[in-house]
């Protein structure tokens, strides 16, 4: 162990040890040319072989770039043993996240960090050559900044799949978790993707069920005794585990690892869909649908399906059917009894929604009116409307005309008073010229004096025009008068 304030490289100062195991040590640091706080990894073996896999490793580590796992800086080797230097992730790794919770973590979180976990090993197990981690457990899971994972301790990763199983096979600092690790990796059989898709299911099975996995060389013991795989499903251990992702899960931690997922997009894509189905079916109960069967009076009324209406978070279908009739063909659930309250809030709401139709008799009266009533009501509505309007118009013009009738009858009236006062003024000078003519005749002729004024001949008689009933005589014919 390297103690306090140590300098490497002079560059890198030790603050304190992380962690210890077998193979090597962590130890935080500081980087005194950046400034930066960094991981330091030390790794302890002498075999010059593996001093060089580690120094290829170690270069091909520090070209990747991905969310989900450390920039890996520097490494070198002192005399003390070989380092790598690697970005510091602050906080406590799922382990001991875990432990301090004292249960399972939430559904939601475990198959979020799972899509995350799939898609860095699908990166690492896509490059030339592909990298194998080796070492996915709990202990090796951190959550940083926006609920992102990180896959910490390549110190078991590999690059070559040969050769890391000839360094297992020499007793190499290259082990093994066995909770987490598939049969062949504890047999030294080589590793490939396949492996840690087992690392991973076995990971999330403990941190979705609280319950470490039985390791694979117990399985595989007990199945080839003729037993039952001990294994049991995750949803048997916690009833919040779907049975999708429960058989995922329990395929990826096959002992034979032909029978697992081949790829981690593919296991990816697995998870997604046994998700996804979780999703529909969460999103089909909150929107299902109840159906509420009333029973009207009147056995000869029509089945009518009105507007969904809400009812506790659920839309409610009410159905008005025959008190002999049978509805058939629904694809909604039927409720017989609902609750009091929901009851009298969905009568309510289905109230101020549709518009209170006379009720004829024989029918109940709490069933809302036939749609085609309604329209009836409607078009007769409009019809009113339109011929009230008519009227209306109807009136007031007749009321103007009225009025500039009147008003032309007055000035008529008007006008023949003045024409009739002028007549009567004429006829009166008129009448006065002849009183003065008789009167100048009668005194040159006195013979003529006895002769009558009034000729009632007939002949003379039907000289004259007879003036009209209630018409006086003009004065043209006053003067044509003898």
């Amino acid at each position: 162990m390297l103690a306090p304030d140590a300098l490497l490289q002079n560059r890198y100062q030790i603050l304190r040890p992380i962690g210890k195991g077998g193979m090597g040590a962590v130890y935080l640091a500081k980087d005194e040319r950046l400034g930066n706080t960094i991981a330091l990894k030390e790794t302890f073996f002498e075999d010059e072989p593996l001093r060089k896999a580690f120094e290829r490793e170690a270069r091909l580590l520090a070209s990747l770039r991905h969310p989900a796992l450390p920039r890996v800086i520097d490494h070198f080797t002192e005399e003390s043993g070989q380092f790598l230097v690697m970005e510091f992730i602050p906080g406590d790794d799922l382990e001991q996240m875990f432990k301090e919770r004292g249960g399972p973590f939430p559904l939601s979180d475990v198959l979020r960090w799972a899509d995350q976990l799939l898609d860095a090993l699908d990166y690492l197990h896509t490059q030339q050559p592909p990298i194998i981690h080796r070492d996915i457990k709990p202990q090796n899971l951190k959550l940083a900044a926006r609920d992102q994972i990180i896959l910490l301790d390549f110190g078991l990763a590999k690059g070559n799949a040969a050769g890391m199983s000839q360094a297992s096979a020499t007793g190499s600092i290259f082990g093994y978790t066995p909770t987490y690790a598939p049969l062949e990796q504890v047999h030294g059989a080589g590793t490939d993707p396949r492996s840690d898709l087992y690392s991973l299911a076995a990971t999330l099975y403990h941190l979705l069920t609280g319950t470490e996995p039985p390791d694979a060389l117990a399985r595989a013991s007990v199945v080839i005794g003729g037993l039952a795989d001990p294994l049991r499903p995750a949803n048997e251990l916690n009833g919040q585990v779907p049975k999708g992702v429960a058989e995922v899960l329990h395929k990826a931690m096959a002992i034979h690892g032909d029978q697992r997922p081949a790829t981690a997009e593919q296991m990816r894509r697995m998870l997604r869909e046994a998700d996804q189905t979780i999703a529909t079916a969460t999103a089909t109960n909150a929107s299902s649908q109840a159906t509420v069967i009333i029973q009207p009076q009147d056995s000869g009324d029509v089945v009518k399906q009105t507007t969904p209406i809400a009812a506790h978070k659920s839309a409610a279908t009410i159905i008005d059917s025959p008190s002999n009739a049978t509805v058939t063909g629904t694809t909604t659930a039927t409720v017989v009894e609902e609750k009091a309250q929901a009851k009298d809030q969905a009568k309510s709401k289905e109230t101020e929604r549709e518009p209170i139709a006379p009720v004829a008799p024989g029918v109940a009266a709490n069933a809302p009116a036939p749609k085609s009533n309604r329209l009836v009501l409607m078009a007769g509505a409009v019809v009113l409307l339109l011929v009230a309007g008519v009227v209306i118009y109807a009136m007031t013009v007749g009321f103007n005309s009225e009025t500039a009738g009147s008003d032309a009858n007055k000035a008529g009236v008007t006008n023949q008073n003045t024409a009739a006062q002028s007549n009567k003024q004429a006829q009166a000078g008129a009448a006065s010229t002849d009183k003065r003519k008789e009167t100048a005749t009668s005194a040159s002729k006195p013979e003529a004096a006895q002769t009558p004024l009034t000729d009632t001949s007939p002949a003379r008689r039907g000289v004259l025009p007879r003036a009209e009933q209630n018409q006086r005589p003009t004065v043209r014919e006053r003067l044509r008068r003898p």
